[in-house]
């Protein structure tokens, strides 16, 4: 299953990630200003067309978003 995790720059971003990941999911990460993981992705969540393009390039079965 592919997940997109939002907000990874943060502790509990990180150990969700990590989490999905050693059970075995596909995880594709997203981060607003620090990335903490290499293969994060930078995303604005209030720019509705970079959302919208990102979900439809990846086709993700699951979004798990953070909220501060």
């Amino acid at each position: 299953m592919k997940v997109l995790v939002t907000g990874v720059s943060g502790l509990l971003g990180i150990k969700v990630v990590k989490e999905l990941q050693r059970k075995g999911y596909e995880v594709i990460l997203t981060h607003h200003s620090k990335p903490l993981h290499p293969n994060s992705v930078k995303l604005d969540i209030t720019q509705k067309l970079a959302v919208n393009n990102l979900i439809t390039k990846i086709k993700p079965e699951t979004v798990i978003h953070r909220m501060v």
